[in-house]
């Protein structure tokens, strides 16, 4: 049993990743929609939120606006909204679909006075339309909110690595023992 596990662990660790934000900006620029809603970050910490007017390629830069219009290399990092319409309908046809399942199943058991359900059928039909209409409510009700979703984050360098200056950040960590 611990063979299977440490064979599955080490699966996982040899599966490439897609690690949010680590796509060049160029390429997250292309598969951006005129009209759709970023929000950028500049290099010095400015904020600029708003539909995209015009995308373009290389270093000429981003326009949210007549007003707003950022080069790529002042581009700190790039988010986009999206909608929770999906995760909503989802959970809200988990949520509705495994409900109905179990108030149909103790229905059709008692209405056959604890033997059993005899017609399947029937918790299967309500089961779903259950779950479609949870479905619905959910679409519904995560369409009322959005989450801002990283695409494109500047490449940091590390604290621990030599600077540009040439200098050093060391750590070190005293542990008191009694």
């Amino acid at each position: 049993m611990q063979f299977l596990g440490l064979l599955s662990a080490t699966a996982l660790t040899l599966l490439p990743v897609r690690l949010l934000g680590q796509d060049s900006l160029p390429r997250q620029l292309e598969q951006l929609k005129p009209a759709q809603r970023v929000r950028l970050v500049t290099v010095d910490g400015q904020r600029s939120e708003g539909p995209i007017r015009a995308s373009v390629t290389g270093e000429a830069g981003l326009r949210l606006s007549a007003a707003t219009s950022l080069p790529l290399s002042a581009i700190d990092s790039l988010w986009r909204r999206h909608s929770n319409t999906g995760r909503g309908a989802a959970l809200g046809a988990l949520l509705f679909g495994a409900t109905t399942a179990l108030l149909s199943s103790k229905l059709c058991s008692s209405v056959n006075e604890g033997f059993g359900c005899e017609d399947a059928g029937i918790v299967v039909v309500l089961t779903v339309a259950g779950a479609a209409v949870g479905a619905g409510v959910g679409a519904l009700i995560g369409s009322g909110s959005a989450h801002w979703q990283l695409l494109y984050a500047r490449p940091r360098e590390s604290a621990l690595g030599p600077r540009r200056d040439g200098s050093r950040l060391l750590l070190g960590l005293r542990l008191p023992f009694p």
